[in-house]
This record gives structure tokens, C-alpha cells and sequence, in this order.
């Protein structure tokens, strides 16, 4: 899941640098409490002054333009137009060392920087000498005039192979999911075709070498990108048709039940921390651990994640029309909007006034009738201490729609100590994905190869 919502929102900077020599890389951490995060600030000199980028490691952002960098002596005064942040700091006189403060709204926190810059390690990362073959593909999703490419990798030896097509979670992401500093789907296509099995992977539509548009495209879109991999693979000599399926993970394993219903020729589905419950649900619950998890008091997290429903029911309800003509008032009749701080209170405003067709479809999706439509073999995991989809509320609702339409051939698993992106982690914040070198837990791989091997022999 990309869709996450902070009251301090730390995805997007700005910056600008004057006066003492500072030109080089700036690495800092804000401490949140129960997280950390990282921002290395790289700033370069010019005739006029001084510019530069941000990156956010812990966020998976690089290369962000900065836009106002201000030194007069030694006091440094950065300023974050976009999200009403203003950095002040002093740099001592070797300009090695800045001491300073982070202020956003009602947020003011401690961030000293030092000369650096932050490297990552990536061990399950595969040598390109693979020993197998990659074939790079393009498909077409006819319905919408989409081209999608991607890429095939089938097992050195002869054979028509069970075959497994990936689908990654929302947000605009090329073939090998690639988020934080890590590929996902890299990781997972190399292991599997090492063990015997063919994997399509692809570029989302609009990313990397696909066509069409991402903006604007829902979860049916993606759903229909997909039932054109398994068209595609169904026409491959090396493919046996009969044993294709999918492996989502996030808004992709909400997809491959979406795509199981509607295709009852699909093999199997492979659900990895797919949002199972009603969307509006997954955002609430979603939202509200996350706050609890930046430290934020349970009972103020509590009172959000209600006023935060009632505007989901509302956006379900309702026309953009009635909404905007009755904004305030639907706001402040939402449950424990009184007992919020007012920065909470203009948030859920934000809230209801933000249009966006992939959220708006989300909110309104239940994912049950489709579940429900899914008779082929299904493997729905999660990680415990993943903040972005509840695990057991998930599954538990899962096995109940799958157990009660006839379907007996399915396992849920839960694994500790696992986060949204199957990393073996501390906290389970998001801010951790980046910092961890590994990619997936070889159990999570392991288990899902034998899974598919299993029901496919």
C-alpha cells in the first residue's frame, strides 16, 4: 500500500545553502520517537549561491529539488515552502558540523547534521550472470490501447513450466517493484525461476516502457493489465496454460482475486499483504496504527480513526457536488471531531475535499463478492508487524468469505517479526524498509515456492 496518511509528512522537500563553504552531502536523522528517518541534504555551490537536492533514504526518495537555501554567517535557514517546514541551524566554523532545529505546524524536533551521505546494501540482489533465461516481452491490454512490458524469465531446461505473473501494489512502480532502495520483485522472479518456475513481471502502465496513464487509473484498470499477462502467457509454447497464476503483493493481491473472478481459467493466487477488507477499513485501521506507532496517544489515535470513517462513509455517500456544498458541516458532525486539535481537524478537511479515482475507487471497493468468486487454491500471507495492512483482521475475513463459498483449498499464514514488505524488522515502520538490507525473508520465498510447486505438480 502507498496510500498512507501522516500528519507529519516527510515524502516531499524543498531547499537552498549561502555564506560559508557548504557545498557536499548533509546527513541528518529526525528522531520520531518510536521511528527514525534519515535526510541527507546535497547541496552544491553556484555564482549566485547555493542549490541542491534532497534525498530521503528511509522514504525512497532521491534527488528532490530544493528550493531556498539561506546563510548568513553561520546561521542556516532552510525553508520547505510545500509543507510549511522551516530549518534553522548553526555551522561551526570548520563547516563540518550543523546544529539545528526541524519545525512543521505544531512539530519542532532536533536535527544536527554531519558531512555524509547514506550507502545501501542489497544482498539478495542477483548477479546478472543468472542461470536461466530473461526474455524482455511486451503484451497488450487491447480494452484499454495499453502496451505493457516487462519481462519473462523461464528456467534454463526444456519444458512447458507453472508460471506466476507479478503484480505490484498501488502507486506508479516499474517491473521489479522497485521502492526504498529495494526490488521485490527481482528478488522473488530469481528465486522462483531458480527453482523451476517462469515469472512475468512488468512495467505498470504509464511506468518505465509501458504505455497508457497511470494518473487516474483504478484497480479495475490494473486487473485488466493483468488478465492481459495471463492472455499473453497462454499463447507461449513454454507455458503450460493450465498453471498460471499470481503472486500480488499490497493493491496486487487485492488484484489477484479481482482477476480470479473474472478469469476462472487462473491457476492459483498468491495474496502478500493484500488488502482483503473494504478499503475504507484498510485506511482507518491503517492510519490509525501508524499514528499510534509514531507515538501519538491511543485514545487520540482512536478518536481520529472515527472522525476519519465518517468522512470515508461520506465520500462513499455522497456526490463531489454535496460534498463541497456541505464540507463543514459533514467535517464537524463526523464522531470525535470536537476532541481533536485543530491541525487534526483541518486534516480530515483535507481529507474530504481530496479527489483522486484510485483512492475513490479504493474507498468504495469490497473486496468480498470477488473473494467469494475465487475457486483455485489461494496462499494469503501477511506480516505481523505490518502497519499498512492488518494482518489477522485481513485474513481472518478472508478464510471466513473463502471458507463459506465452497473454497477448501487454502492457507493463511501469519509471520512474526515480518513488515509490510516481508523483511525481517524492529518497528514495522515504514521508515525501517529502507535501512533493512534484506529484501524478503528467505522463509516468506521458500514458502511460497513450495506452495506453488505443491499445488501445481
Amino acid at each position: 500500500m502507498k496510500k498512507t496518511l501522516s500528519l507529519i509528512t516527510f515524502c516531499l522537500f524543498a531547499m537552498s545553502f549561502s555564506g560559508q563553504d557548504i557545498a557536499g552531502s548533509w546527513l541528518g536523522t529526525l528522531d520520531m520517537g518510536p521511528s527514525q528517518m534519515r535526510l541527507v541534504f546535497n547541496v552544491l555551490s553556484e555564482d549566485h549561491g547555493y542549490t541542491g537536492t534532497l534525498d530521503s533514504p528511509d522514504q525512497g526518495v532521491t534527488g528532490f529539488p530544493l528550493s531556498r537555501i539561506e546563510l548568513d554567517g553561520s546561521k542556516l535557514t532552510i525553508t520547505i515552502n510545500e509543507l510549511g517546514v522551516i530549518y534553522t541551524g548553526t555551522v561551526n566554523s570548520e563547516s563540518t558540523h550543523i546544529e539545528g532545529t526541524f519545525k512543521q505546524g505544531l512539530y519542532e524536533l532536533t536535527l544536527d547534521l554531519e558531512q555524509g551521505t547514506v550507502t545501501v546494501n542489497r544482498p539478495q540482489e542477483p548477479n546478472p550472470l543468472y542461470p536461466y533465461r530473461c526474455e524482455d516481452v511486451k503484451f497488450e491490454n487491447l480494452r484499454d490501447g495499453v502496451t505493457l512490458s516487462g519481462t519473462l524469465t523461464l528456467p534454463a531446461q526444456n519444458g512447458r513450466f507453472p508460471t506466476v505473473i507479478l503484480v505490484t501494489g498501488s502507486g506508479p512502480q516499474n517491473r521489479d517493484e522497485e521502492v526504498f532502495g529495494h526490488k521485490p520483485f527481482l528478488v522473488i522472479a530469481d528465486h522462483l525461476t531458480r527453482n523451476g518456475i517462469a515469472v512475468l513481471r512488468y512495467d505498470d502502465r504509464g511506468v518505465g516502457e509501458s504505455t497508457g496513464i497511470f494518473a487516474g487509473a483504478t484497480s479495475e484498470d490494473f486487473t485488466r493489465d493483468a488478465l492481459a499477462a495471463f492472455d499473453f502467457l497462454c499463447n507461449r509454447d513454454e507455458i503450460d496454460p493450465a498453471r498460471i497464476g499470481i503472486i500480488g503483493h499490497s493493491e496486487g493481491g487485492t488484484i489477484g482475486f479481482m482477476a480470479a473472478a473474472r478469469q476462472p481459467e487462473l491457476g492459483f493466487v498468491v495474496s502478500m499483504a493484500g488488502s482483503l477488507l473494504p478499503g475504507d477499513s484498510t485506511l482507518v485501521l491503517q492510519n490509525r496504527d501508524i499514528l499510534v506507532m509514531q507515538g501519538m496517544d491511543k485514545e487520540l489515535a482512536d478518536a481520529y480513526a472515527m472522525a476519519l470513517r465518517d468522512i470515508y462513509k461520506a465520500k462513499n455517500r455522497h456526490e463531489g457536488d454535496y460534498i463541497s456544498e456541505n464540507s463543514e458541516e459533514i467535517v464537524k458532525g463526523a464522531a470525535g471531531y470536537q476532541s481533536l486539535p485543530p491541525l487534526m481537524q483541518s486534516n480530515l478537511a483535507e481529507v474530504l475535499a481530496h479527489c483522486d479515482p484510485w483512492l475513490d475507487f479504493f474507498l468504495a471497493y469490497d473486496p468480498s463478492c470477488d473473494i467469494g468468486k475465487t475457486l483455485c487454491p489461494v496462499f494469503a500471507i501477511n506480516g505481523r508487524m505490518d502497519v499498512q495492512v492488518a494482518a489477522e483482521a485481513n485474513l481472518r475475513h478472508a478464510a471466513k468469505i473463502l471458507s463459506e463459498s465452497g473454497n477448501d483449498n487454502f492457507t493463511t499464514k501469519i509471520y512474526p517479526g515480518r513488515n509490510h514488505m516481508f523483511q525481517e524488522c524492529t518497528t514495522g515502520a515504514f521508515e525501517e524498509y529502507n535501512r533493512i538490507e534484506q529484501t524478503i525473508s528467505p522463509e516468506v520465498l521458500d514458502d511460497i515456492t513450495r506452495w506453488i510447486l505443491e499445488i501445481t505438480k
